[in-house]
């Protein structure tokens, strides 16, 4: 990995980051996961533990910002990291792996850890659906500006 690469991952990682928080502060409930959403971008691509450790302590920040424990998203982040890989070796269907992930991350925050480790109340179908497609659309959008493992020519 060169230093212009590590550079654009640790500043996107910032801006995403701030993106999360603002939306945090703003709705008091985290419903745009962004930093997910780059996380699971760069799962099926490969050469990119690096990135994805940088992305991991991201969102360990991002719990303790939003939930007060860190590294409680790591429950979820390294088994989906593990099957999103092996699913990615043997399939190339990727817009389908981002999704199952995403699906996957969001119902194991909100209908698991959330519940039964931090005892809040588990939330609505409604709120899930509407938290899984927001960050879905995410997905989508960050996809489309990459090309080959690499960013575009603009961001």
């Amino acid at each position: 990995m060169d230093i212009i690469t590590l550079i654009s991952t640790i500043t996107l990682t910032t801006l995403l980051l701030f993106i999360d928080v603002c939306f945090y502060t703003v709705l008091q409930q985290s419903t745009v996961h962004t930093l997910l959403a780059c996380y699971i971008l760069y799962i099926p691509r490969p050469n990119t533990t690096p990135i994805l450790s940088i992305l991991a302590i991201a969102l360990s920040i991002e719990s303790v910002l939003t939930q007060g424990i860190f590294g409680l998203n790591l429950l979820y982040l390294i088994p989906i990291t593990i099957i999103g890989k092996t699913i990615a070796r043997a399939t190339n269907a990727q817009t389908a792996l981002y999704c199952l992930l995403v699906t996957a991350c969001i119902t194991a925050q909100l209908h698991l850890i959330d519940p039964f480790l931090l005892h809040k109340s588990s939330p609505s179908l409604l709120y899930t659906s509407k938290s899984i497609a927001v960050t879905l659309l995410v997905v989508l959008l960050l996809s489309l500006k990459f090309q080959n493992g690499k960013l575009g020519n603009r961001l």
